[in-house]
């Protein structure tokens, strides 16, 4: 594949990306709007209020509904958007089965949380009236933070096997360069991602005694060890600034603006839907509607301080391991192993990318 069809791959890889992501939002949204103005969600409330006395069944039940509904809706764009778009492009190495069974996992793991802050939410509005809010907001951050404690422990066996790294020479690199830094490598497991993705990656997993370098066994099979050691480093730097917290800290503040902005939108808007107050059933898709709007207004900042922490990460690994050319390197095969588009359009890196451009992060090693 010469370099220009190989550009022209990428670019329309990322393009079908983006429009399938716009496509789902715009149906899920325009779903939600509509079941509210329409009075679907109305008589929903009605028939669950009709069958169930117990104020938290009826919340779980007309919650549930809800997320069957969005699911079914969202289902077809998903099968193109992930699995036939994988597969086209021969990113994927899923069958269709396990496709399906992966989907499922997620679903009712997704599931789960979403009945889990639909009834805190609900129960904070029973208690705290119009300080509802504050406590939300305040549980979403203990939510996020246990998440991310028992999301190496109990999440992701549910998708990958753990395994520990076997090559030795691999081993004594990745000990000696972690102990230079003050670290061990007890943590650090190997994920079989090639049962998903031809895809390389590497990431830090949980925080405290819980937390977890994981290197993906696409990442092993196709790096050489200095290329494997300098996006070690680059992990151990989010490891040693302490990004995952600094990420859950600033998420909290977006989100307790977002939950303070969604409340603000209700109180005017409820009685246009014929909502008298947050405790109604109704309000639920409302409150959807509202939220996943900001969630995609909020993207560039979230998106943002991500970028700048991926950075910082790059610059630790650059610094510590002096290896500047092995970086780059490293980019250029992760940039054509994962299909990443090394020049995005500057908006689209902006508003989607939780990284740097592979080419912007070559040119920051250069200058470096």
């Amino acid at each position: 594949m010469n370099q220009t069809h190989k550009e022209k791959t990428v670019k329309q890889y990322h393009r079908l990306k983006i429009t399938f992501f716009l496509i789902n939002f715009f149906i899920t949204v325009g779903f939600l709007f509509l079941f509210v103005y329409l009075q679907g969600a109305h008589a929903l409330r009605d028939v669950v209020i009709e069958k169930i006395d117990t104020p938290w069944i009826q919340v779980i039940f007309y919650a549930t509904s809800l997320s069957l509904m969005t699911y079914f809706l969202e289902t077809p764009i998903n099968f193109f958007g992930d699995y036939l778009l994988e597969k086209h492009y021969g990113l994927s190495t899923l069958t269709l089965g396990n496709w399906c069974t992966r989907e499922l996992k997620k679903t009712l793991l997704s599931l789960v949380l979403f009945l889990l802050l639909v009834e805190t939410g609900y129960g904070l509005v029973w208690s705290m009236k119009e300080k509802w809010w504050i406590g939300f907001g305040s549980l979403w951050f203990i939510y996020s933070w246990l998440l991310a404690q028992i999301f190496p422990i109990w999440i992701i066996p549910l998708f990958y096997r753990y395994s520990p790294v076997r090559d030795e020479a691999l081993i004594l690199t990745l000990k000696t360069f972690a102990l230079s830094q003050g670290r061990n490598i007890d943590s650090v497991k190997v994920l079989n991602l090639s049962k998903e993705t031809k895809k390389a990656n590497a990431a830090v997993l949980g925080i405290g005694k819980r937390k977890r370098i994981v290197l993906g066994d696409t990442l092993l099979n196709r790096f050489n060890h200095e290329e494997i050691k300098v996006i070690f480093a680059h992990e151990l730097g989010h490891d040693k600034e302490r990004h995952l917290l600094m990420s859950l800290l600033f998420n909290a503040i977006v989100i307790f603006g977002g939950i303070y902005s969604v409340k603000e939108l209700l109180l005017r808007f409820l009685p246009f839907f014929r909502i008298v107050y947050f405790d109604d059933l109704a309000v639920l898709p409302l409150f959807l509607f509202f939220f996943s709007l900001f969630s995609v207004v909020s993207m560039p900042i979230q998106n943002g301080f991500s970028r700048f922490m991926e950075q910082r990460a790059d610059a630790f690994a650059l610094r510590t391991t002096g290896l500047k050319d092995v970086f780059v390197s490293a980019m250029k095969k992760l940039s054509e192993q994962n299909l990443a588009d090394e020049h995005p359009n500057r908006w689209v890196e902006i508003f989607f990318h939780s990284h740097p451009s592979i080419s912007r992060r070559i040119e920051f090693a250069k200058r470096f």
